[in-house]
């Protein structure tokens, strides 16, 4: 999984307090390569949806035909 999730780290320094940091520009590869990991992740996600959806289905059909046996 590669992760959406990111930390912030803060740098504080004596005599001098706060320091930031250059924040580098992602590059066109970059940029896409992203994009295509984020398209898959909602893809996955929603097969993952679709599943636990057919699931409960089979399991509630299964249920109501012991109640009814």
């Amino acid at each position: 999984m590669d992760g959406l999730r990111t930390q912030e780290v803060e740098f504080y320094f004596k005599f001098i307090g706060k320091f930031d940091g250059p924040i580098p520009e992602p590059t066109p590869e970059e940029l896409a390569e992203m994009a295509e990991k984020e398209r898959i992740r909602l893809r996955d996600r929603e097969y993952r949806r679709r599943y636990r959806e057919r699931k409960k289905a089979k399991e509630l059909a299964k249920r109501q035909a012991e109640e009814y046996a």
